[in-house]
């Protein structure tokens, strides 16, 4: 990037992130999102590999990072960067041989539903009285309490979701809908009684700075 941005923690001047997915379980009573996030990546710079990735973060808990190809773990620690965000340091030095995959790509397991981007409604603040309500907005820097990311306006990427939550509730994101299907398993999540909604853009829509 040619200007950088102050208020990201992400190093998106050495690390491009070409696009993700994620696959989420919602659980409105725990009023939790238990996210499976995988990035694919590669070097701003062939000769120059990062031995580290940088991601934004905020008010979730990161559970374990792996390396999408092998399925080894790869070290990581949160580190302090300001009051809106932390600094997820992913490990990827030379030795892991992470960038000499033919795409390399990590995959994060973590747990969010307390930040900013998730606003938990109880069935008294709706209107039918009846099911709870759960809207996400990622405006500002807000992606990075959804999930960890590059939450800056210059780091864009294409991405698909599959949101996993249980019957009678929907999903509406801003993508058109690929299915709907119910008694499924996902990444390792087992959903027999819930409803599994994918979504993807249309193709060459830029994921700019909007969560799903």
């Amino acid at each position: 990037m040619a200007v950088s941005d102050p208020a990201t923690a992400s190093n998106v001047s050495e690390v491009v992130c070409a696009d993700w997915s994620l696959t989420a379980t919602v659980e409105l009573t725990a009023k939790q999102l238990w996210g499976v996030l995988t990035m694919n990546l590669a070097p701003r710079k062939a000769d120059a590999l990062p031995s580290r990735i940088v991601l934004d973060v905020h008010q979730l808990r990161v559970a374990a990072v792996h390396c999408a190809n092998s399925g080894a773990a790869l070290a990581f620690k949160v580190e302090p960067f300001a009051a809106f965000g932390s600094a997820l340091v992913i490990d990827t030095p030379a030795s892991t041989g992470f960038w000499a995959a033919g795409k390399p790509a990590i995959r994060v397991y973590y747990v969010a539903g307390e930040g900013a981007a998730f606003c938990w409604l109880d069935p008294v603040q709706t209107a039918g009285k009846v099911h709870p309500f759960l809207f996400t907005q990622g405006q500002a820097c807000l992606n990075r309490t959804f999930f960890p990311c590059q939450d800056s306006p210059g780091a864009r990427s294409a991405w698909s979701a599959t949101i996993l939550i249980r019957k009678p509730y929907s999903v509406v994101m801003s993508a058109p809908m690929e299915n709907a299907v119910e008694g499924t398993t996902a990444a390792g999540l087992a959903v027999s009684d819930e409803l599994v909604a994918s979504m993807y853009p249309p193709a060459g829509t830029p994921g700019g700075g909007s969560a799903p």
